[in-house]
């Protein structure tokens, strides 16, 4: 199973197509090179590495609160 995670971009690096992001405290540079237009502030979503798409603040804190949710199941 694959799961992509909510994060908040902080920064840009334009000339490599990358964005420094912030998830969960955790800061590190993800590829932009799928997305158009993407600002500092802007909530995208990750998987391997990459921004995948762009969501809103919302969708972002649905998915994060989905995902702490999950990590209270137990699979006895």
């Amino acid at each position: 199973m694959c799961v992509g995670y909510p994060a908040k971009v902080t920064g840009l690096v334009p000339d490599l197509k990358c964005a420094q992001i912030e998830c969960r405290g955790i800061r590190t540079a993800v590829s932009i090179a799928l997305l158009e237009d993407v600002s500092p502030g802007e909530y995208v979503l990750v998987h391997a590495g990459v921004a995948l798409e762009k969501l809103t603040p919302e969708a972002a804190a649905e998915i994060e609160a989905v995902l702490r949710e999950l990590e209270t199941l137990s699979y006895d």
